[in-house]
């Protein structure tokens, strides 16, 4: 497959978005303003597009403050408004919630770091109405996650079950996560799960650390990791884009590119990194730093522009979707074979209620297959 996004394909919307994306960038900021002036917009398509994929406060701050945002009517306007001050109101209340946590694990000796939206709001975004969050994502070292259940307990947190009994038994899930009103915290034990095709060496992650943070570089690592396992989902939203885009501008001159190459073909992420910040640099001319001449790379570049292109044009039905998560080393964790099969059996029929829906069109497929070379083991 040979597949290169072309921005001139994008109808007047979806190139607005593209610009938006990509306004941290002086040339890009430019092309934004002058797109929007000459342009005749769909602003409710556009302005229901953006609600989608987390972008609609940075519409309305970049319309507001380079007054632009007269040419929607009074009512576009308003909604506009209020999705950015539900989102400033929505982020102090998961503010509170984290400082509560903070505190609390500070008091036991535990480290946590913050992670996704929990670290931009504080660390990069000088506005805390600009990125929507839907949780709260924290980093744990395992030795601490027994601790960690408790102090969620002592607050009124309840634990979210694993979709089967196994992997509660197998401690298969690679973040807990804990409910309490409107607040959801996912706790991370690692960056990827541990059967996934890509496997980082959380340790190095936390020996980069400085300031109960990652590091710019690994943050960044783990902005992209987070994108590609995601539009591999069908579930990726352009606001990622945006935070990658946004926090590499900013911070350009403190950046150890050598670091991050390094580190991703170590850790074989080069894959799932290195499609994301080609893209950046090919399409909003950013200065990345990193030899993207990898072998067996051109497809997975190729693979990317493809997919990219289906989100901006809504078709994400049409997405290249890329097994990045193994059964089979999951099985290898699962140490007895009866387990294995009992494993297989409950993601094909859920016993959780919740989970039936979700998983209803997973019958057949690949866990059937799985089962039979499970049994044919035995």
């Amino acid at each position: 497959m040979s597949y290169k996004f072309d921005i001139e394909s994008l109808s007047t919307e979806e190139k607005l978005v593209f610009f938006l994306i990509g306004s941290s960038v002086e040339k890009y900021d430019y092309a934004l303003k002058n797109h929007v002036e000459t342009n005749i917009v769909d602003w409710e398509g556009l302005i229901s597009f953006c609600s989608e994929h987390g972008l609609t406060s940075i519409l309305y701050k970049y319309l507001k403050n380079r007054t632009l945002i007269n040419l929607l009517d009074e009512k576009k306007q308003e909604k506009l408004k209020s999705y950015y001050y539900f989102t400033i109101k929505n982020n102090v209340i998961k503010q509170e919630y984290l400082n509560k946590i903070q505190k609390q694990f500070s008091e036991s000796n535990i480290e946590i770091l913050p992670l996704k939206g929990s670290y931009l709001i504080n660390n990069h975004y000088e506005d805390i109405g600009l990125r929507p969050m839907s949780d709260i994502d924290i980093l744990i070292e395992e030795k601490n996650i027994i601790s960690a259940k408790n102090i969620f307990f002592k607050n009124g947190y309840t634990i979210i079950p694993a979709r089967t009994s196994i992997e509660e038994t197998y401690g298969l899930q690679y973040n807990l996560q804990f409910a309490k009103k409107d607040s959801l915290i996912e706790l991370h034990r690692n960056i990827t799960p541990l059967y996934s095709r890509y496997r980082l060496n959380i340790e190095e992650f936390w020996k980069c650390k400085s300031n109960s943070n990652l590091s710019l570089e690994n943050h960044i690592i783990h902005f992209c990791v987070h994108f590609n396992f995601n539009i591999n989902n069908r579930l990726v939203r352009l606001g990622w884009l945006y935070d990658i885009v946004s926090i590499i501008t900013k911070n350009n001159n403190k950046i150890d590119w050598k670091y991050i190459s390094e580190f991703c073909i170590k850790n074989k992420l080069f894959k799932a990194v290195f499609p994301i910040l080609y893209f950046l640099k090919n399409h909003y001319n950013i200065d990345i730093q990193i030899d993207f001449n990898t072998n067996d790379t051109v497809p997975y570049f190729d693979r990317f522009s493809y997919n990219i292109n289906c989100v901006f044009k809504n078709g994400n039905s049409k997405i290249i979707i890329e097994k990045n998560l193994n059964y089979n080393l999951k099985l290898e964790l699962i140490t007895k074979w009866s387990d294995k099969i009992r494993y297989l059996l409950q993601l094909v029929f859920p016993q959780k209620t919740y989970m039936i829906h979700k998983y209803r069109k997973i019958t057949a497929g690949s866990y059937i297959k799985e089962l039979k070379l499970v049994l044919k083991k035995a």
